[in-house]
């Protein structure tokens, strides 16, 4: 009884719960690195990161990245550095621990520069698709600007496929456009709806005259084009 009404006071639970708390609380090793990317050979870069070291700083530049990047978290980062992170990440599949060791950083800090890389990139370059609609059109055919379709994920766990993603394909081998997962074996059309794609697209006056070609589940209309049933 007499503790219950101790323990009311927020001070002494205070107390109570910091004698309960570990003294020395064990923290994961980083080590004190300075990532350099002129320690790295170009054979090094060409198999973490798909490029050489002069073509990763063309890449920034062409991207018109700034000297320091600084995400909202406040975590800060040469522009280089950021840019060796997204595409070591983009290469291979991995933990975020896995990169801890190389560039000196928390995981945190490391998804934080990913994604703050990603929105930059995005927003300087998004605008150049439209200006590439007559060239992809041209590529394909007279009235065609990227080629559409929905692909199902198999999963080993659940033995079927029960994860859909769709993407639009330009002819120069980029993803224009991502959406997804969307859980189970839907059809084509509810994933588009989902998308709310075809809406954006009609609603731009960029696209105006030029369509997406797709398969026959997409049907045909002022943004879309697609071959008969049985082509």
């Amino acid at each position: 009884m007499e503790l219950a009404l101790l323990t009311r006071d927020p001070r002494l639970r205070v107390a109570l719960l910091r004698r309960e708390l570990p003294s020395d609380p064990e923290r994961p090793i980083i080590p004190a690195v300075r990532f350099r990317l002129s320690e790295r050979s170009n054979a090094y870069g060409k198999v973490y990161y798909r490029f050489t070291k002069g073509e990763i700083h063309a890449l920034a530049t062409a991207l018109r990245f700034p000297d320091v990047i600084i995400t909202r978290e406040r975590t800060k980062c040469f522009s280089i550095e950021a840019m060796c992170i997204v595409l070591e990440r983009l290469t291979y599949p991995g933990h975020w621990s896995d990169l801890e060791t190389k560039y000196g950083r928390r995981y945190p800090g490391l998804s934080n520069i990913f994604y703050c890389v990603l929105f930059f990139a995005t927003a300087n370059v998004y605008y150049r698709l439209a200006q590439q609609l007559p060239v992809f059109s041209r590529a394909v055919e007279e009235k065609s600007g990227g080629i559409m379709s929905g692909r199902v994920l198999y999963s080993g766990h659940k033995r079927k496929h029960c994860i859909k993603f769709q993407t639009v394909v330009t002819p120069d081998g980029l993803i224009a456009h991502s959406f997804g997962p969307v859980e189970g074996r839907r059809h084509d059309l509810t994933v588009l709806r989902a998308s709310k794609l075809e809406d954006e697209i009609r609603t731009d006056g960029r696209f105006v005259g030029f369509v997406i070609y797709g398969d026959a589940a997409y049907g045909r209309n002022d943004v879309f084009a697609s071959p008969f049933p049985v082509a």
